[in-house]
This record gives structure tokens, sequence and C-alpha cells, in this order.
């Protein structure tokens, strides 16, 4: 439609976003590891658009097909995790490959234990929300599991995040309920002995695998090191993993039982924020978390009985969005797609569900050219269908090479082709159909000059 999708209505709404993601962007032109730091930056772009997009674009419909998403995919991972739970007492229940690989920690479908645990805090929170909106009493079934895996993770950061995220959920609650205000003070005062809890569970198992406090206190010891080295602008962002060996601790070295350990990330978001953002950063950052927050806060304090819908969902992902803050206080999944990527939903969400909606004043498309838009739609269709059928065809290849051994194997390869399969005739289909419904010719011209950069990502996918 030709237009920005930041105007004088939405600027001030977008401001933090366009503020921190643009210092993050600054800072990386401006330090040398440029190479080092490449695949950061590019996370952070696809964040960036994706926060504008929702910022842009987002409905309420749009929300609620989000979260169904998101139940589903709760549903899929939590369910397999009990069964990793269950398999302590059965063995053999867990026929997948990779079962034990972290002893009694279960981890589901994800890359390990923490991360797990990480998806699990703030689902659980929109699952509850979505109980409260529509009082399905199969999300309550779905929950239940949902706290037995965390439990079952041992992930003692993400304890403390759930907790303070329940409490948390619990003050939004009582706050700007009018019905159970009079028990404001109860309902927090046991919000917060569940806290203390917890928080000496955590130590309790703590106390049990000490090895993993001291790592993250000599971690984040020398990421301090690094802050006061550089502490204005940082050294950019994605060069942690590069700078961080010359302020290793040597206790490090002992913890590990080795020398040439491989330390990614700070085990502390915050700190890796002041760290490779300088002191600019964390404050843009802090900054824009005080934003989110102090807008779902508002829109709750004016939400009206009749809209429970925005109500619950902003209640709900709030405290999702909480529970990564306070999770990522002692972990790294934020700085992986698989967290990192809801972490930028969730803050263009909640802003986006409480600020003023303008309406998009749509451009009437001049009468195109039909022979030229056919021409478009057919070059197009031929790419987006041989496109298609290459993915299908280098798949087919790298699933004959993998051996399957057991029935764990075979239905891994079987949820690989469902997946990957219904992905790829999804995205033919999406490519098609809007050339199909475009007015405008320069609609399929974009999506044609899209297929190289997609087949470009794609052979890193398949170099992994």
């Amino acid at each position: 439609q030709k237009r920005s999708p930041i105007s004088k209505e939405n600027l001030w709404w977008l401001l933090p976003f366009l503020l921190y993601f643009g210092w993050n962007f600054i800072g990386y032109i401006f330090t040398p590891y440029h190479l080092q730091g490449a695949e950061e930056v590019l996370r952070y772009v696809l964040y960036f658009g994706l926060s504008l997009m929702i910022l842009d674009r987002f409905t309420q419909n749009s929300t609620r097909v989000l979260t169904k998403c998101i139940i589903l995919a709760a549903w899929i991972s939590c369910v397999y995790g009990f069964v990793q739970v269950i398999d302590h007492w059965i063995p053999g229940v867990d026929i997948m490959p990779w079962r034990g690989f972290f002893g009694a920690r279960i981890f589901s479908t994800h890359a390990n234990p923490n991360f797990f645990a990480d998806f699990v805090v703030f689902s659980s929170f929109i699952v509850f929300a979505e109980y409260m909106r529509t009082k399905q009493k199969r999300l309550l079934v779905l929950l239940g599991i949902s706290l037995v895996d965390l439990f079952f993770s041992e992930s003692k950061g993400a304890w403390l995040g759930f907790a303070a995220s329940g409490a948390f959920a619990v003050m939004l609650y009582t706050n700007n309920s009018v019905r159970i205000r009079p028990y404001a003070k109860r309902l927090n005062l046991l919000a917060g002995v569940a806290v203390v809890g917890v928080a000496i569970l955590v130590g309790a198992y703590a106390a049990k695998r000490f090895q993993s406090v001291s790592f993250r206190a000599y971690t984040w010891a020398a990421t301090f090191d690094m802050v006061q080295a550089s502490p204005i602008m940082g050294t950019g962002v994605g060069s942690y993993k590069t700078i961080y060996p010359s302020y290793r601790r040597p206790q490090i070295f002992y913890i590990e039982n080795m020398h040439n350990n491989e330390t990614q990330h700070a085990e502390n978001e915050y700190l890796e924020q002041w760290a490779t953002t300088g002191t600019v950063g964390l404050a843009l950052f802090l900054y824009l978390l005080f934003f989110v927050f102090y807008v779902g806060w508002r829109g709750l304090k004016n939400s009206t009985e009749q809209d429970k819908t925005t109500f619950w969902l902003t209640l709900g992902y709030m405290s999702a969005f909480f529970g990564i803050c306070v999770h990522n206080f002692f972990d790294i999944s934020i700085r992986f797609v698989s967290t990192g990527l809801f972490f930028a939903v969730f803050a263009a969400l909640i802003v986006r569900m409480n600020m003023p909606i303008q309406p998009v004043q749509k451009e009437e498309p001049a009468p195109a050219n039909k022979a030229l838009m056919g021409i478009a739609f057919l070059v197009l269709g031929a790419a987006t269908l041989l496109t298609g059928g290459y993915y299908i065809y280098t798949f087919a290849q790298i699933t004959s090479d993998v051996g399957a051994y057991g029935v764990g194997d075979q239905i891994l390869r079987g949820c690989a082709w469902v997946a990957f399969g219904g992905l790829t005739l999804l995205g033919v289909g999406v490519y098609i159909c809007t050339a199909f419904l475009a007015k405008w010719v320069r609609v399929p011209v974009i999506l044609l000059l899209s297929i190289w950069p997609l087949q470009f990502v794609y052979g890193f996918y398949i170099g992994s």
C-alpha cells in the first residue's frame, strides 16, 4: 500500500521499540565484530520487523488465533513431557531415540530442560487466561500437566519465574477486578507465601547441584568485568562469545573439568545486554520493558466488564512476558529463537492490544494490466512450485540417509515429514493465493524476489 507502518499517530507507541532496536543496530555498525555478530543482528532485524507488523496490523482476532496456536503447541509439548515423566517409573514408555539424554530431567521436544521450562512458564499463563475467558475444563487438565512437567524439568530459574509470574498475575487481577478487590490483601499474601516457598525449594535443589550456581556466579563476575571495559557502547551485538574468553575466570576450568569449554552467553540477559550494548543499551532495554508493562497495566485499569476478551488476553500475555523476564535473570533461553521470538511477539502484542487503533487508509488500486498480471502470476506460480518441489526432493534425500532403527526413529521421521511437508505446501499455497487475489502487479513481483532469500536461508537449514 506504499505507506509506512510508522506515523505521527502511533510514533509514541512505537518509540521504545525504535530506540532499543535502533541502538542495537548502531552499536553493531560501530563495533569491529561484524562477522561474529551477524547472526545475532539478523535475528534482531527479524524480531524488529515482526514487532512492527504486530503493532501495525494485529487485531483482536489475530491475537485469538495466536493464542490457539500457542495452546496447541502446549498440548503437544507438555503431553510428551508428561510421557517422559511417566518413563521414570515405567521405563520404555518414552520410545524416542533421545530418551534420558538429560538424565532424570525432562525436556520434551525442546533443546534442553531450561528451554522447555521457559516454554512451560509463559504458555501456562496464556492457557490459564484462556480458561478464565472460555471456562473450557480441558485447559485445566493441560495446566496440571504443565505444572508436573515444570517440576520435573528441575529448572530452578523457571520455578522462580513461574512463582514470580503467578504472584504478578494475582496482583494484576486483584487490583483490576471489582469483585475480587475486597480480598486483595489475602490473595496477595498467599501469592507472596508461594513465592517464598518456591524460593526455599530452589535453594534446596541448588544445594544438591551447586556446580550450576558456581558456574553462573563466576560467569556473571567475568561479564561485569566486560562491562567495566566498555561501559557506554558495549562490545556490540553478538560479540559476547568472542570477547568473553578474555575475561573468563580460571575457576570455570575446574567446574567444567576442561580448559576449552565454550560459553556463548552470560546466563543473565540483563548483564549480557549491559556488556554488549552498554549502559545506554541496557537503559533502553529496561525502558522498553517498563513501557510494555505500563501500557498493559493502564489497559487493564481502563478495561470494562463487557470487554472480557481483551482483559484476560492482556493479563495472560503480561504474566507470560513477566515470566520470561524473570527466568532470564538466570538463563539464556531468550537468546534463542524458541523464546526470543515470543519475547518480541508478546512485547508488541501487549502494546497493540491496549493502544488506540487508527483505521488504516486503504489505497484504491489503479486498474492493472491484465496481461501483465497474468504473466507475473504464471512466473511466480512456476517458481513457487519448483522451489517447493526442490525442498521436498532434498528433504527426501536427507531423511533417506538417516537410519531409523526403532519405532521412535520411525515416529520422528514421520513427524518431520508431516511438519516439513505441511509447512512447504502451506507456503506454496499462501504465495499462489496471495498473487491470485492481488490487485497490484508489484505484489507477485515482490513475492518472486523473495524466493531467493528463502532459498539462501534453506541452505543453512540443510547444513544443520
